[in-house]
């Protein structure tokens, strides 16, 4: 009986392993953002770009998790505030996170996935406005970032990516970001929200394999 259930367990093992996906995932993406939350953050900050690095580790069947790195870049727009001279400001989100995800096969070529990412967040906030000699201001808080994308093999190992997400910075911009009193212009109700944003775009990734790159794709 007990020799029955060891070739069992071997043929079952021998099958998961000759469909397994690639265990390895490295991925790089760049996206344009636009910001969805908080007047004032949508009106005063340029969204320029939102990019991802992430390490992700196959667990079971579709199911991936891991680690990586996220980045958001704005300008303060002049303009807006009724600036007489440059203010040369800058918005810097940075945020390590984990993140779970699932992976869906539908043939040799496409790959559906959907992603949730949480971390913590520093949002630094550079500009001239601020009297000398005074630190720009930092503000720390959460992130959450869910999306979806659609992915297409470009040769054995590498994955081109087309992405939608969603990201959440647990900071609340405000005119105090920038050393001002307040934003020209703008109501109290402007400056209600955490900071928001959608964004698009496309990015890389990279499926080392154990044979030279090459991986079974198990659809």
């Amino acid at each position: 009986m007990s020799s029955r259930l060891l070739i069992i367990f071997v043929l079952f093992f021998n099958t998961v392993q000759s469909q397994e996906t690639p265990p390895h995932r490295i991925s790089v993406e760049a996206r344009l953002p636009t910001g969805t939350s908080n007047p004032s953050f949508k009106a005063v900050i340029q969204d320029i770009a939102h990019a991802r690095l992430d390490y992700g580790l196959h667990l079971i069947k579709g199911i991936r998790a891991g680690v990586g790195y996220a980045h958001y870049f704005g300008r303060v727009d002049d303009v807006t505030l009724l600036l007489n001279r440059p203010s040369n400001g800058s918005v810097n989100g940075m945020a390590p996170y984990g993140f779970l995800g699932y992976e869906r096969w539908l043939n040799e070529q496409w790959m559906l996935e959907a992603k949730f990412a949480a971390g913590y967040s520093w949002m630094n906030h550079q500009n001239n406005i601020c009297p000398e000699n005074t630190e720009n201001v930092q503000q720390e808080g959460s992130y959450f970032e869910p999306s979806v994308g659609v992915n297409i093999v470009a040769q054995p190992g590498v994955l081109v990516s087309f992405t939608v997400g969603y990201t959440f910075f647990g900071q609340n911009f405000r005119p105090g970001t920038l050393c001002m009193a307040n934003f020209p212009g703008f109501s109290d109700d402007s400056y209600i929200g955490t900071t928001q944003y959608l964004s698009f775009g496309f990015g890389f990734s990279f499926l080392p394999g154990k044979r030279g790159g090459e991986f079974v794709i198990p659809y």
